[in-house]
């Protein structure tokens, strides 16, 4: 007697299941390019493009960040400038040309990764407009200053 089709396909797919794969190099998948990429939709991403990263990421992953990095937290220091603690990451102030390019490093400043997830992120994890990331930045650091200059004012307590 014939087997059913619905036999036959779960025979199949037994067969499919059941067949050796090869292992796969563990790399990131590339998205395809879309053939109609709009423009980038904020100010940062067009000026990278102008400056030919395709992506904020690949500025990131450039020899030149790396280098201006390492440039600012010689300048700046290695402690996050909200809260104290080192600073593992560098926190972009403004996206100009020169900063961009490390002709100047006035708007780069040293913070932690927590500081900086702060400063970046909602608390329900959706990523701040740019406009408001630097007013988060820049309470935080009065917060710090106001704080450092208390702790300079009060008087020493007498035992």
């Amino acid at each position: 007697m014939k087997p059913s089709v619905a036999e036959e396909m779960a025979k199949l797919r037994r067969d499919y299941d059941a067949r050796p794969r090869k292992q796969k190099p563990s790399k990131k998948k590339v998205k395809p390019k879309a053939k109609h990429r709009k423009p980038p939709s904020n100010p940062r991403d067009r000026l990278l493009k102008s400056l030919g990263y395709a992506s904020y990421w690949d500025y990131l992953a450039s020899p030149l960040w790396k280098t201006i990095r390492t440039r600012a937290f010689r300048l700046k220091g290695s402690g996050c400038v909200l809260c104290g603690a080192r600073a593992e990451e560098m926190h972009h102030r403004k996206y100009t040309k020169e900063t961009l390019l490390g002709l100047t490093l006035e708007w780069l400043e040293p913070v932690c990764k927590g500081c900086h997830k702060t400063i970046e992120f909602f608390a329900d994890g959706r990523k701040r407009p740019f406009r408001l990331v630097d007013r988060v930045f820049r309470r935080l650091k009065r917060k710090r200053l106001d704080e450092a200059n208390a702790d300079l004012t009060e008087p020493p307590d007498r035992e």
